[in-house]
């Protein structure tokens, strides 16, 4: 059975919208959001934070090169200023995140994060 050009068209089009997740959107979903990977705790007012939210209560935990843990929080709203547990900042540099979110709000559950203090003149 020969599809006409119009089907095909209709099914390629149902096909992009359900993977881009325009559809899913469209449909009331909300597609996952990505955690930066970057951000600057340098007190200029841009970037100095890192936020999370979710619907439901998430763990969020951030390790160090070393393996050694520097941050962990439970909460619907996390907001991490990059302070470790008792509340030094931490050096400039690349640390490992675990998130646990039931509402799977966000696109990944582990990843890198990079902090930056360096503050850009301009």
């Amino acid at each position: 059975m020969k599809l006409r050009l119009g089907v095909k068209l209709l099914l390629l089009t149902a096909f992009l919208l359900l993977t881009t997740g325009v559809f899913s959107s469209a449909m009331g979903q909300t597609p996952p959001k990505e955690i930066p990977n970057i951000f600057t705790p340098n007190g200029d007012g841009i970037n100095d934070n890192l936020e999370l939210q979710s619907t439901e209560t998430m763990t969020f935990i951030v390790f160090n090169r070393n393996g050694a843990l520097v941050y962990k929080a439970e909460a619907k709203n996390i907001i991490w200023d990059g302070k470790d547990e008792r509340g030094n900042d931490i050096s400039d540099g690349i640390y490992f995140f675990i998130l646990n979110d039931p509402a799977k709000t966000y696109s990944t559950d582990r990843g890198f994060i990079y902090i930056s203090r360096t503050s850009v003149k301009e």
